[in-house]
């Protein structure tokens, strides 16, 4: 009887001992859980931050082909619009220069319209006796720029260096201003030629 009551003892020593070990490997393990727990989360955050900059750096580098693509076209169209607004450039500057020219000669003719009504004003106060200085002044103030400004808008309406041009388009009325600018001073476009931009 002793002899099975100490193999019965001894079974369930055995088995509460693996029970005993296993519950400590258990518990072991089962403290290690939080920690595994927080690296896990670390390595899925680490691992979808690598798939975001990888996804990202792939997108990145599509979208980088296709602006080497578009920027290879850069040096031919530039050198194409350098020429173009070369030659509007140009053109601009032969009609200002004309221009300038004609406007000389309007002022060639308020010089003679004033030397005109100067001598005859001169004479008609001579004639009624008194001085002829006087009406220096007043015949100057009705000649000059503005005489000559109105003469020619007179004799050539509605000039402007942009006549027939179509100036709806945003990006078409900056270059044109931008080169016009470069040939005559903003306010002269605007004020002395009744240019409309």
């Amino acid at each position: 009887m002793v002899t099975r009551i100490s193999n019965d003892l001894q079974e369930r020593l055995r088995k509460a001992e693996e029970a005993e070990n296993a519950v400590t490997r258990l518990g072991n393990l089962a403290a290690e859980a939080p920690v595994l727990r927080q690296e896990m989360a670390r390595a899925q955050r680490e691992q979808g931050w690598d798939r975001a900059r990888k996804n990202a750096m792939e997108e990145c580098t599509r979208r980088m082909e296709t602006v080497y693509e578009k920027q290879a076209r850069v040096p031919q169209l530039l050198e194409e619009v350098s020429t173009m607004v070369s030659s509007l450039y140009q053109l601009f500057k032969e009609i200002d220069h004309q221009r300038r020219e004609a406007l000389e000669q309007m002022a060639i003719i308020d010089r003679v319209d004033y030397e005109a009504e100067l001598t005859d004003m001169e004479m008609e106060q001579i004639e009624l006796g008194r001085d002829p200085s006087s009406v220096e002044y007043l015949v100057a103030s009705r000649h000059g720029y503005a005489r000559v400004k109105k003469m020619m808008d007179e004799a050539f309406p509605n000039f402007s260096y942009l006549k027939d041009c179509d100036m709806d388009d945003p990006m078409r009325r900056d270059v044109a201003q931008f080169i016009l600018s470069h040939v005559v001073p903003i306010e002269e476009v605007s004020v002395v030629h009744s240019v409309e931009i």
